[in-house]
């Protein structure tokens, strides 16, 4: 089927003036390369008739189109099935678009997002991947991030005044993988600037065992009840996802942990309810003021560097069904470490923390857990198990010391993901704990009380009454230690989508009890959509207690000068004005934000607060021989450049409409700097003004790097000729549907290029360099032939050639 590429080919660079796909009076066919939604699904046979019009094979798309449409959309496209095969303008009659390019025969296939059912997740490899680059055996990066904020008003002291930058240095020597990080705070409230280290640690991966190692400094994660803390020590890890040392991570059930100075803010229905500046330490959930009653929080945090991390909580946070025999464990062993002033360590008090969670079948999940210092031991076990109905889970811990002992434990249940249009969803869970239980960090010298929560009840539903009309159930309730009374709160969400989902609609109401006093509370909002990416916001509660106007752009983050902000006005039970701003531009080699809010007790400038954060990051990357700056880079990167011959060309990477992720329109080597490790990925290439029959290979980079590795690539090649010529015997009669092979005769590899020619005894090489080539025919007689390709011409046309 390749060999019909070329023949297209060549009919299209012989005949320009034609507009037409197909100038036969017969079909062909095609073998294209194809996306879905952006996303590579291989390649597909296009039957092009003398019309012009395009037929996919039904045989072909059926599976691919099960995957993403719903069953019921599928059955009625099948009918438009004429002998295997369906015409895309039958297709675009249920809103699927398709964009057929001739010059790199590609077909691009958009499906409406209204269309598309829930995609589940999967590990299993891609069946056809192209092959990776090789990464670099010496590489690293250093990612800098600066901050300065400035705050001001009646509710402070004084002018604060602080600006910070903080360094994540990473060096990669064939997979051994140093990182360190530092901070400089200006301190500019009377204590002056601090200098300090974070945190540095050694990485390596083992990829056939599935094991990471660390020694150094490193943040503990686990399961629910457990703790999490900072140490310095060892580390062994069965599990890739942990790509990062965040800073601001889930501590325990409920809480989270700041190792820096922080803005929270507090999101509910993609809406911002609370702003919150936190000073570092342990945090709990219920110690937030939220008022609006709903079961999935988001927090929004941004640290003194102006670094921006999210956490999701919700009923079923760390419940996750294995495949079978798949293993997840991580086991610690250090000491515990804070930062002040400067990195300290404990060495009098070491600690050993893990858990495991293993899939029994693909149906059970079980895990142990167990923490332990001087003062306190825990442990836990987990399990989850999937019925016909949905997956229940239970998970427990006990906690032992010296003088007090308890435990704690909770029961989920919810539904799995509803794959009809009504998409319903279903979620309950209890959560209790002794008054006793304690966690690791506790002493018993120190001052340990705080407001424990006793017992925890959250439940949601959800459903789509239309396909643009949803409506949201919720009911929770708590009771805590030393306080009387049950708080609680039941409430009811409908949301609608109307002209073409341009305009929504929400409202809701909740009736609530909380220290004893109860009440009801409603909320309405509309938002109009200018377009995909902005859009408008109002929203109202009851009692005049909430009014907001808010103005959005959301654009895609991985593109170049994209700009995203958020700007509001806003009355509430508090001030009578507040105004906020957040922008971010994202720069092909930086990025740049301002986030600002200003609130008004009163409209008078002597009941103002103002506070403003001006942040700007960026990154020097290097790989061999290669550098470049650009931004930040979360885990892995490739440099990129051009090869000598295409020294002045424009290169662009990840093209998309008027949209790239990078290019070296600023300097030569461009920073690629969002590959994720241990996960194919690919991204295009394009060349600005590309001599016609250079050759550039597919144009696509894949990637499958290890963690935070370098890559070095060169766009282009010595090998970038391409020669037309026709093949004629003695009888100049065209050696038609000829197969042959060409080899550069200098060539010490001796590297064979495949060729055929058509009807008409034409054919096409590309990929040459300058060079003699002996051509050889795969005929009877092993007819033999040179062809001198010369220097500083892409395409050379050869004309007719006589083979004896």
């Amino acid at each position: 089927m390749r060999y019909l590429i070329f023949v297209c080919f060549l009919v299209f660079i012989s005949l320009p003036a034609y507009s037409k796909i197909n100038p036969t009076k017969r079909n062909i066919e095609l073998s294209v390369e194809a996306e879905v939604n952006k996303n590579s699904i291989g390649r597909l046979t296009l039957t092009v008739t003398p019309a012009d019009s395009l037929l996919l094979h039904w045989d072909e798309v059926e599976p691919i189109f099960e995957r993403f449409l719903y069953s019921e959309n599928l059955v009625a496209m099948s009918k438009n099935v004429q002998n295997q095969l369906i015409s895309t303008k039958g297709l675009e009659i249920y809103g699927l678009a398709f964009v057929f390019d001739l010059s790199d025969f590609s077909l691009e296939i958009s499906i409406p997002s209204n269309l598309i059912k829930p995609q589940f997740l999967s590990l299993k490899s891609n069946a056809r991947p192209l092959d990776p680059l090789h990464e670099s055996n010496f590489s690293g990066y250093m990612n800098v991030y600066s901050s300065y904020f400035y705050q001001d008003g009646f509710s402070s002291t004084g002018n604060n005044e602080q600006s910070a930058i903080r360094t994540e240095m990473v060096v990669n020597i064939k997979k051994w993988v140093l990182e360190n990080e530092a901070e400089y705070d200006s301190e500019k409230n009377g204590n002056g600037p601090i200098f300090k280290r974070l945190g540095t640690r050694l990485v390596h991966d083992i990829p056939d065992s599935g094991l990471r190692v660390t020694l150094g400094d490193k943040n503990t994660t686990g399961s629910y009840f457990q703790s999490s803390s900072s140490i310095l020590g060892i580390a062994l890890s069965h599990n890739y996802s942990l790509v990062s040392d965040d800073v601001v991570r889930p501590s325990a059930s409920r809480s989270f942990t700041l190792d820096n100075p922080s803005s929270v803010e507090v999101i509910l229905d993609d809406q911002v309810i609370q702003r919150l500046n936190l000073e570092s330490g342990i945090y709990l959930l219920d110690d937030i003021p939220i008022k609006e009653g709903n079961n999935n929080i988001i927090l929004r945090i941004t640290d003194n560097v102006g670094k921006v991390s999210i956490i999701n909580f919700d009923v079923t946070t760390g419940l996750n069904l294995f495949a079978e025999d798949d293993l997840k464990y991580e086991l610690f062993f250090g000491v515990p470490s804070v930062v002040s002033e400067e990195k300290k360590y404990n060495y009098d008090d070491p600690l050993i923390s893990g858990y495991l969670d293993y899939g029994i079948t693909t149906a059970w999940t079980a895990g142990i857990n167990a923490q332990t210092d001087e003062y306190v031991q825990q442990i836990g076990f987990k399990n989850i198990v999937a019925t016909t109905i949905g997956q229940f889970a239970f998970e427990n811990s006990w906690s032992i010391s010296d003088e007090l002992n308890g435990s704690a434990y909770r029961i989920v249940f919810n539904t799995f993901t509803d794959p009809s249009i009504e998409h319903r969803n279903f979620s309950v869970g209890y959560e209790h704990a002794s008054q006793n239980y304690l966690s690791l960090g506790y002493r018993p010298d120190q001052n340990n009380d705080f407001h424990r929560r006793e017992h925890i009840f959250q439940a949601n539903y959800s459903y789509f009454n239309t396909p643009n009309f949803q409506t949201y159930l919720f009911v929770n309730a708590s009771t805590t230690y030393g306080e009387e009374g049950v708080d609680k709160t039941i409430g009811a969400s409908f949301s609608h989508d109307f002209y073409n989902g341009q305009w929504r609609y929400n409202f809701g109401g909740q009736w609530e009890e909380n220290n004893g006093k109860e009440g009801w509370r409603a909320k309405l909002s509309l938002l109009y959509k200018f377009s995909n990416t902005q859009s408008a916001r109002l929203s109202q509660q009851s009692g005049g207690k909430k009014t907001r106007l808010e103005f959005t752009q959301d654009s895609n983050r991985r593109y170049v000068d994209s700009f995203n902000y958020r700007v509001g006005a806003e009355k509430n039970d508090q001030d009578e004005a507040e105004f906020d701003l957040y922008a971010q531009y994202n720069a092909n080699r930086f990025l740049a934000s301002i986030d600002h809010s200003s609130s008004y007790e009163e409209l008078s400038s002597q009941s103002a607060d103002h506070q403003t954060r001006l942040s700007f990051s960026s990154s020097i990357a290097f790989a061999d021989g290669d550098w470049a700056v650009g931004k930040p880079i979360y885990d892995s990167f490739a440099l990129v450049k051009a090869h000598s011959s295409l020294e002045s060309k424009k290169i662009t990477l990840g093209k998309y409409n008027n949209q790239y992720r990078a290019s070296n329109e600023d300097f030569p080597t461009i920073l690629l700097n969002d590959i994720n490790s241990y996960s194919r990925s690919t991204v295009s290439v394009d060349v600005d003004d590309l001599a016609p029959g250079y050759d550039i290979g597919s144009g696509v980079i894949s990637f499958y790097p290890s963690y935070r590795s370098g890559h070095q690539v060169v766009i282009g090649t010595e090998a970038n000729i391409s020669v037309i010529a026709t093949l004629l015997d003695e009888q100049n009669v065209p050696l038609a549907l000829q197969v042959g092979t060409a080899v550069c005769t200098t060539d010490s590899k001796k590297m064979e290029i495949d060729f055929f020619t058509n009807k008409k005894g034409k054919f096409a090489l590309t990929g040459l360099m300058p060079c003699q080539y002996e051509i050889t025919l795969n005929n009877d007689r092993q007819s033999k032939f040179l062809i001198d390709v010369k220097e500083n011409e892409q395409l050379q046309r050869k004309g007719v050639i006589h083979v004896h």
